[in-house]
């Protein structure tokens, strides 16, 4: 699918939505988006939540595998996660929450979001991440981290977390 206003010059693979000057590939096109396509779930629709600070369930969430409470800093926050295991807080020991952090910050600014962004939100869950958000954000991503997005790259770029681990990825090189 092209989206409207779209500059098409060259080849779009089949099963994506595209759009842009040039087009670009946004991203596929996803089961429920082939029943709005082909009209059968237009009557079906409901409205997105917006997502807030209230309904998201980062501040605090607790661990399976021994009950520690994980604290995740705000999206506009410096950076990494503290553990909290009996008494003792200890940083959290992944290198690539920070870049997570600016990444979501990224994310939370480009679709005019406020609180924690989560990693499992995408399209549905943010009202704004349609064909045209996709395109702003990932021009931002390009811009800001000084990386080149492939087409392959951006279909898989369905969720917070699946955006933060293209941008990992180029980053390292890949």
């Amino acid at each position: 699918m092209i989206t409207a206003g779209s500059v098409v010059s060259g080849e779009i693979p089949a099963g994506v939505i595209a759009g842009g000057v040039p087009a670009r590939v946004i991203r596929r096109i996803e089961g429920k988006d082939r029943a709005f396509l082909d009209g059968s779930a237009t009557s079906n629709l409901e409205p997105r939540p917006v997502p807030t600070a209230a309904t998201s369930a980062a501040a605090t969430a607790t661990s399976a595998a021994g009950g520690n409470d994980v604290h995740a800093s705000d999206a506009m926050g410096a950076g990494a996660a503290t553990r909290t295991n009996g008494t003792a807080t200890v940083p959290s020991a992944e290198p690539n929450d920070e870049l997570d952090a600016r990444v979501r910050a990224l994310i939370a600014t480009t679709f005019s979001l406020e609180g924690p962004v989560e990693a499992s939100w995408g399209p549905k869950e943010i009202p704004k991440w349609d064909s045209l958000g996709q395109l702003r954000l990932t021009f931002s991503l390009e811009e800001t981290f000084k990386i080149n997005i492939s087409e392959t790259q951006l279909t898989e770029m369905t969720t917070v977390g699946d955006v933060c681990r293209v941008v990992r990825t180029c980053l390292a090189g890949g």
